[in-house]
């Protein structure tokens, strides 16, 4: 037994895990019983070696100088059941090469090279807790996204988490008539603090929005925020407080409250632009006694700089840090050892915005970044303490797990009830989802990232393997590169025939009918010349070149690198699938070649759900406004996924709240108990309740907005609306309401104010855009005729058919106590004592009826409506008024 082993030594239990046997310790084992990890049961952890396949009483131990192997030198060392076992086992499972086509920047000698990944992760943001580094990035209209990476030393980095499922399901992010491209989640701020994590971003277009999880890779909370910060940099200072610094060319910093909203009269604003407009991308940090602002001059050119002061609030001073090949917005880090480290981005060409590590030196309490001011190509690995082995960020894959790799991601929000992986299992499953022009219209495309390599093998690879049996006429299904222009080979079935197409830039070109059932789709990237060509092949040996070869460009419409995407669209009519094989990066390509490491498998519990939660049980609503609603499933192997499009809805009173794509719509004031029910790939369907009401005039917190221009305050139980300064407040409806089945809006007050308040109606969304304005002056009412409401600043009549804005406008910082608004039909609207307390218009324009309904006169303006007429009674604007004749 080479004296090695010990009485009692337990017998290795070997299991197959992927490519490779373990034992109980997670050794791998290989197939003639080398252990390739170190053993534990081993004095300083030398490697050992077993004999697999042998009997308990034959298994031996030995140094490699004494390596035997028992099926080949001892006949009774192997059993031949245990003998044809692994013959069996071997036509299917028997270990493979790796991927030949894996991107590092990773030299193997203690060196790395940049740029830090060859692919598009723009907007670094990079924190440390304990040993491991945590990456977000920037990936705007793609979900899920937000993709945050993880790394044990810096230069090797793996996938951590797509944690940002969707924003919003509007019907831009669900490309309804209107898209996000470009818009969507951009520079964000990832922090950790007291045991929990935090990622804040902000869209151009839905405000500011807060990802918290005490799990970076398990599921995280999405809550928006009432304030928004353009390029946020969070920070929590030793004291407790919460920061945001914030802004372009001029930077703001304000204190946070718990709920990470705006403490009132914290902000300030604490440095302007210098070396030339465009400063952004702002972090904030405590370093020694001072505190830092990391920001960038974006654009062509782009510098990094730095911003320091003893005092948060400032005065800042400015270095300019670094002006080297627009290398430039990211964060600072502090290793284990007490290196410092920047890691930002460089621009790319079409592949996108690439991150890039540069070393920190500090001189003088100022940052020196790369080797004396210029940025370093190929330098010493960061010292964090240890050796690790090189990862590499997955492309390939399979499509044999019940869930997508997180290197994919949905170009906009996808339709959970359009794609399966389970369906047919081994395949990915695109069903066309509605009828679109073109593929920048088309949902459920998935998307990744082209990853280039650092050995600069000269081109990359995007192939498909694709089943189109079940095409219906007007589909189009293949691969694509996108970007703006973008360039696509596929297959279009034209009268019946499934033709094999390119387009490029709107041009098609048509090839071949294709009658065999699966075809092959490739691109190919030249890297040196962003150049890419397009071609198929029927046996994935032979690949023929088709259509004409697209330019790659990075365009600001797109704004995310050109990426590799699989669709299936239809022009015609829905009802058409394919399934896709397999998805490759190398140049060439089967399932029985290589070995998919990314590959877990899925069991029954994985499939069978569980429960079915849904975000809000009561849900009330603005009338006129839209909510998101998020249903989520969750399954017996602990998984979950949104599955909100994926349901069915019953709902009894679709004229007062309809649910469409997602999103709830209170149509009128009223209530409905929606019936919400989804059935998993097994087990039996789960059917869950929520009750929603609405109503247009809801005088609570959760639904009145003070701060609709400038920032004021709403006390729920006592009615009182104080503005900001000029400031409005009131009520927003994002949907429009429609408000002409009524004729008279009255809007009532507890008291007489000072003010100089004024209520107001929008037709538009957007403030900006004029309104009806109503001065209550010294009165406690206010009475809006509908019919009759005139934009102050164009005169127009407003359209209260569509009516998105609604409110007080005050000077500010004084009591405006509400009493109650709402609609009528009654002309005995008045319920005050005292009637020449109510206040109308005088430059409403009105018509004048005589008390018998005869109309004597047409728009004319209130306070001049009876001038010389009889004396009598008239009403005017629907309002009796005796006129004296005199």
């Amino acid at each position: 037994m080479h004296g090695m082993e010990w009485n009692g030594m337990p017998t290795p239990k070997l299991h197959v895990e992927g490519r490779y046997l373990k034992d109980p310790h997670g050794n791998i084992v290989n197939l003639h019983g080398v252990a390739v990890t170190p053993n534990p049961w081993f004095n300083g952890g030398a490697f050992g070696i077993w004999n697999l396949l042998a009997p308990d009483n034959l298994i031996h131990y030995a140094e490699p100088e004494n390596w035997t192997f028992a099926y080949e030198s001892n006949e009774e060392a192997c059993a031949v059941p245990c003998y044809n076992w692994f013959q069996d086992y071997a036509t299917v499972d028997y270990p493979r090469a790796d991927f030949k086509y894996q991107e590092t920047s990773d030299n193997g000698d203690g060196t790395y090279s940049n740029p830090l990944i060859y692919g598009d992760f723009p907007d670094p943001d990079i924190i440390r807790v304990g040993d491991v580094y945590y990456m977000v990035s920037t990936t705007m209209h793609i979900f899920p996204g937000a993709t945050i990476l993880k790394s044990n030393d810096l230069v090797n980095w793996e996938y951590c988490c797509n944690p940002l499922q969707k924003i919003a399901s509007t019907d831009c992010y669900n490309l309804n008539d209107c898209d996000r491209y470009s818009h969507g989640q951009w520079a964000s701020s990832l922090k950790y603090n007291n045991g929990k994590y935090y990622l804040l971003f902000t869209t151009l277009d839905e405000g500011c929005f807060l990802l918290t999880t005490d799990d970076p890779e398990g599921t995280w909370e999405m809550k928006e925020l009432d304030n928004s910060y353009y390029d946020p940099g969070l920070f929590f200072d030793d004291d407790g407080k919460i920061y945001v610094v914030y802004g372009i060319n001029t930077l703001k910093i304000s204190e946070l409250d718990s709920d990470f909203n705006i403490m009132a009269g914290t902000t300030k604003e604490v440095y302007s632009y210098t070396v030339k407009e465009g400063l952004e991308g702002s972090h904030l940090y405590k370093i020694g006694d001072y505190y830092y602002i990391y920001a960038t001059y974006g654009g062509w050119p782009a510098y990094q700089t730095v911003l320091r002061s003893i005092n948060i609030y400032g005065t800042y001073e400015e270095k300019l840090v670094l002006d080297d090949n627009n290398i430039h917005q990211g964060a600072l880090v502090e290793t284990q050892t007490g290196q410092w480290w920047t890691i930002l981005f460089q621009d790319n060409g079409a592949l996108g915005r690439m991150p890039n590590l540069q070393p920190v030196q500090w001189e003088d309490n100022w940052p020196v970044i790369g080797n004396e001011g210029v940025a370093v190509t190929t330098y010493s690995k960061p010292d964090v303490g240890m050796v690790h082995t090189e990862k590499y960020l997955p492309t390939n894959d399979n499509f044999r797990n019940y869930e997508l790799g997180m290197q994919w991601g949905w170009n906009h929000n996808p339709d959970n009830s359009k794609w399966s992986l389970t369906k047919n299992p081994d395949y990915l499953r695109l069903e066309t989802v509605s009828v679109v022009e073109n593929l920048k219209e088309a949902q459920n495309t998935l998307t990744q990232r082209i990853l280039g390599y650092h050995s600069n093998t000269g081109y990359l690879y995007g192939t498909i393997k694709m089943n189109i049996e079940n095409m219906q006429d007007g589909d189009v299904a293949g691969i694509a590169v996108f970007q703006d222009p973008y360039a696509y080979i596929g297959i279009k079935v034209i009268d019946g025939n499934k033709t094999c197409v390119q387009m490029n830039d709107g041009v098609l070109t048509t090839g071949p009918v294709i009658d065999n059932a699966e075809i092959y789709l490739r691109v190919k990237v030249n890297t040196e010349t962003d150049i890419a060509s397009f071609s198929y092949s029927l046996d994935n040996e032979t690949y023929i070149d088709l259509g004409t070869e697209l330019d790659m460009q990075f365009d600001l419409s797109v704004f995310t690198g050109n990426k590799f995407c699989i669709f299936n669209f239809a022009t015609i009519q829905t009802g058409g699938y394919v399934d896709v094989d397999w998805f490759s990066t190398e140049q060439t390509f089967d399932e029985d070649t290589f070995y998919d490491d990314s590959f877990t498998g899925y069991t029954e519990e994985s499939l069978t759900l569980s429960d079915l939660v849904i975000d809000a049980d009561n849900v009330e609503l603005l009338t006129g406004s839209v909510s998101i609603l998020t249903v989520t499933a969750f399954y017996e192997g602990g998984h979950s996924k949104d599955v909100t499009l994926g349901a069915k809805y019953s709902n009894p009173n679709s004229d007062v709240i309809q649910i469409v794509n997602g999103n709830i719509i209170a149509l009128a004031d009223g209530e409905a108990t929606i019936t919400i029910t989804y059935q998993g790939d097994l087990g039996d369907p789960i059917s869950k309740t929520c009750t929603v009401s609405s109503s247009t005039f809801p005088l609570t917190k959760e639904l009145f907005n003070p701060s609709i221009y400038a920032t004021g305050s709403f006390n729920e139980a006592t009615k009182i609306l104080k503005t900001g300064q000029y400031g409005f407040g009131g009520w927003e409806y994002n949907a429009g309401i429609d408000i002409t089945g009524y004729q008279y809006l009255v809007v009532e007050l507890a008291n007489a104010n000072s003010c100089g308040t004024s209520f107001r109606l929008f037709d538009s969304n957007n403030y900006w855009g004029g309104s009806a304005q109503y001065d209550f002056g010294s009165a406690k009412q206010v009475v809006v005729t509908l019919s009759k409401m005139y934009n102050s600043n164009t005169g127009e009549l407003l359209d209260p058919t569509h009516i998105y804005i609604v409110g007080f406008w005050s000077v500010g910082y004084c009591d405006i106590v509400i009493n109650r608004i709402y609609l009528t039909n009654n002309s005995n609207f008045d319920t005050s004592s005292a009637k020449d307390n109510v206040y109308y218009n005088e430059n409403e324009i009105v018509d004048v009826y005589t008390i018998m309904g005869v109309k004597v006169r047409s728009d004319v303006k209130r306070k001049n409506a009876t001038d010389g007429l009889s004396r009598g009674i008239y009403i005017v604007g629907g309002e009796k008024v005796y006129e004296s004749g005199f």
